[in-house]
């Protein structure tokens, strides 16, 4: 009988221990489920600001895009518009060569005249300037 009742001593003693240590599995896995729900909802936050980064970064990338463009086309258009100013200042230039060489020969012109008693603008070089001898003797503009 004293062995049946060390038995049962043991055994209840062992169940306490098996109890005891089930109690404390039971806590820590409750304890690493509430961890776990933790990291769930701070990967759901960082994915969320990963996605809104990305999106930031794409944004910034077309823009960036949008921003080369403009600048090519503008660069493009300098360009159309440098070599257009070079053609009107070569232009203008030949005018005032034309002007100054029709201001010369108007001026070495003054007192020269044609049988009829007018220069004549073919004889005084004149017909570059525009100036056509006219029926009436005198060169007009």
């Amino acid at each position: 009988r004293a062995n049946l009742q060390a038995t049962r001593e043991e055994l209840q003693a062992r169940i306490q221990q098996e109890l005891h240590l089930e109690g404390r599995a039971s806590d820590e896995h409750l304890s690493l489920g509430t961890d776990l729900k933790i990291l769930e909802a701070e990967v759901a936050e960082l994915h969320l600001a990963l996605t809104a980064a990305t999106a930031r970064r794409e944004a910034a990338a077309a823009e960036l895009q949008a921003c080369r463009f403009a600048a090519d086309r503008a660069s493009d258009n300098t360009k159309v518009l440098r070599a257009q100013i070079t053609a009107e200042e070569i232009d203008c230039q030949r005018l005032r060569a034309q002007e100054t060489s029709c201001r010369s020969a108007a001026g070495s012109a003054t007192g020269f005249a044609d049988d009829d008693g007018a220069g004549s603008a073919k004889s005084l070089g004149l017909s570059s300037c525009g100036v056509q001898s006219s029926a009436g003797g005198s060169g007009s503009r």
